[in-house]
């Protein structure tokens, strides 16, 4: 069997139809190539989309449909993680896998395996999958069902599944875990690859007979030596022994049933003695408490009597404390009035000195911008400090807008703080002209509403401050970076100046050498560099090829060695599964014989 081409059409991670055709070069000139690529490049799925064509299933589908997990399907229907129907390509209504190959008999075949969704639609129910066979030499088709279409391409490749994954394509993950395991591991994947299991199985089956026909004869023996004839005068004592006892028995039953019904009346009676004795203690402690409850009952009687006072005490006492309680809160907005007053005096100061830090970090912008441009041209890395430069101006132009819609936010919460100052002071005057708590207690809703008003203004007048802090903070630093760029392009001129004389003493030295000399020289001495690399590469791979037929060579022999111990040994066990069914038949005999004797005795015991 020999593949020819493989075809396929939106498998997995491989999208359209793709062909790999091993008749055509390079393929077909090449001993031996590799499948490479990143992880998720389909390199498993070429080896999948082999396996459908001819088997319908692949390894990998097989192992995950071990695992029992469900899968939600693009149409929505949930399906087997192990399904080879999930491999068609998301986003897809059809696809196909094929694989064109030489037989056994002779001629060429393709195999052809396919899914598509109902209607053709990328969101259908996926379809149940087909398989078809055609003969190319005949020009063909094998008309079948789909589990007669596959035994016939088992024929014409002459390997089934299990046996084409074991000496054509390896599953994997299989053989990196060979190569990592110990020597037993090892042992137990040979054994997977090559199928000869069988032969470690049927080691396993000899000896766990042989331990089991062994274990029956000892205990055969065992029964054997522990069996005594008895004679005619034990047997006679026996039968009256057992017929004294069985008249115990009976009497002893009777006596038994005496007593249980004498111990059942005990029990009843213990039974309602209890529930007396239990009766009597629930009725003393309801008597006690009702005595101990008369205090709590007179006491409860008392509040019934005062509850009807409860509500104007009660509310007398809350109005006093809400009195308390907005008499402190306005105390406190009088002292954020005072201290935002302050804050405004500081924020303008702090905005002049900003906008004269600002003005001056434009005008030394301006005076180095020649400066920078001739650093630009000559130098990439300085026309990069220039663009940081120029983005330093636009970002100081935008913090003088931000600052200047600050300072219009800044007047307008002035004009609130003077809308609430009026508001504090007509709180003031209402406050003097109610000094009843029951006026209070009518128009506290609406000083709690001031109040309110007066603690949301605070938090803002906090937040302009803190952004009028961070312009002033940023012109700094871009006052900083200024300076910085200034003379990180004085440092680069200089530099730039430097590599200009070396270039040019350079270009002096560089004119005295005979350059045609050494040209000749070069490429004398390249071509005897590369001749000396080809020689190494040959002697490498002649090197590595011999050590790898030696070890092929040690592993051979190594392998026939094993082949013809186990061969041995088989050997051996199949002589011992002799010996040991022998000597368990011979038990058998023993055991019947044993029994005929016992069932003898038996009999002649009288009744």
């Amino acid at each position: 069997m020999k593949i020819l081409a493989i075809r396929f059409k939106n498998l997995a991670s491989l999208e359209d139809t793709n062909e790999i055709d091993f008749t055509k070069a390079p393929l077909s000139k090449a001993g031996i190539f590799a499948i490479t690529g990143p992880t998720g490049a389909g390199k498993s799925t070429l080896l999948d989309a082999l396996c459908l064509a001819l088997y319908a299933k692949t390894p990998r589908y097989l192992q995950a449909k071990e695992t029992g997990i469900e899968i939600q399907d693009q149409g929505g229907n949930k399906m087997s993680q192990g399904d080879v129907r999930g491999i068609l390509r998301d986003g897809t209504a059809e696809g196909f896998a094929e694989v064109e190959f030489a037989g056994v008999d002779g001629n060429n075949y393709k195999a052809k395996w396919s899914v598509k969704r109902a209607r053709n639609r990328i969101d259908g129910n996926l379809q149940a999958d087909t398989v078809e066979l055609f003969n190319l030499s005949t020009n063909s088709t094998f008309p079948a069902k789909k589990t007669e279409t596959l035994k016939e391409i088992e024929r014409v490749v002459g390997l089934n599944f299990e046996q084409f994954t074991r000496s054509v394509l390896l599953a994997q993950g299989d053989f990196t875990a060979f190569l990592k395991a110990d020597k037993d591991a090892k042992a137990s994947l040979l054994e997977k690859l090559t199928g000869t299991n069988i032969y470690s199985e049927i080691s396993i089956g000899i000896y766990e007979k042989f331990k089991q026909a062994d274990t029956e004869l000892k205990n055969l023996k065992q029964q054997v030596a522990g069996i005594e004839r008895l004679t005619e005068e034990e047997r006679m004592a026996l039968h009256a022994q057992q017929e004294e006892l069985s008249a115990k028995i009976s009497s002893q039953q009777i006596t038994i049933s005496e007593l249980g019904a004498a111990i059942s009346w005990y029990q009843l009676l213990d039974t309602l003695e209890k529930s007396r004795e239990q009766a009597a203690g629930q009725y003393q402690q309801a008597t006690l408490a009702i005595e101990n409850a008369g205090e709590r009952i007179r006491t409860l009687t008392q509040v019934e009597h005062v509850q009807a006072a409860r509500g104007p005490v009660e509310a007398k006492r809350s109005h006093e404390k809400q009195l308390a309680e907005k008499e402190t809160a306005l105390q406190e907005i009088e002292a954020r009035i005072v201290r935002t007053t302050e804050t405004q005096q500081l924020s303008a100061a702090a905005l002049e000195t900003a906008n004269a830090a600002l003005l001056h970090a434009q005008q030394e912008a301006a005076r180095h911008q020649p400066d920078i441009a001739r650093a630009r041209e000559l130098d990439t890395l300085t026309g990069e400090k220039d663009r940081q430069l120029q983005q330093a101006n636009i970002e100081a132009n935008n913090a003088q807008k931000q600052q200047d819609a600050h300072l219009k936010a800044f007047e307008d919460k002035e004009k609130e703080i003077q809308t609430l100052a009026q508001a504090i002071s007509k709180l003031e005057d209402w406050q003097r002209e109610h000094l009843s708590r029951k006026d209070i207690a009518e128009n506290i809703i609406e000083i709690s509403a001031q109040l309110g008003h007066t603690a949301k203004l605070l938090p803002v007048q906090e937040e302009t401050l803190k952004e009028q802090q961070e312009n002033i903070s940023f012109i700094r630093k871009a006052q900083e970076q200024i300076s910085d760029l200034q003379e990180k392009a004085d440092n680069e001129q200089t530099a730039i100046n430097q590599l200009q004389a070396a270039f040019d003493t350079a270009n002096q030295l560089l004119q005295t050498v005979p350059l045609e000399t050494l040209k000749e020289k070069d490429t004398a001495l390249g071509q005897q560099i590369r001749d000396g690399e080809a020689a190494k590469i040959h002697w490498e791979r002649l090197f590595a090829n011999l050590q790898e037929k030696e070890r092929t060579a040690r592993q051979l022999e190594n392998c026939e060695q094993e082949l013809r111990e186990k061969s041995h040994s088989l050997q051996e066990k199949q002589a011992e599964l002799h010996i040991a069914q022998a000597k368990k038949e011979q038990s058998d005999k023993l055991l019947h014989q044993a029994r005929l004797q016992v069932a003898e005795n038996v009999e002649c015991v009288p009744s």
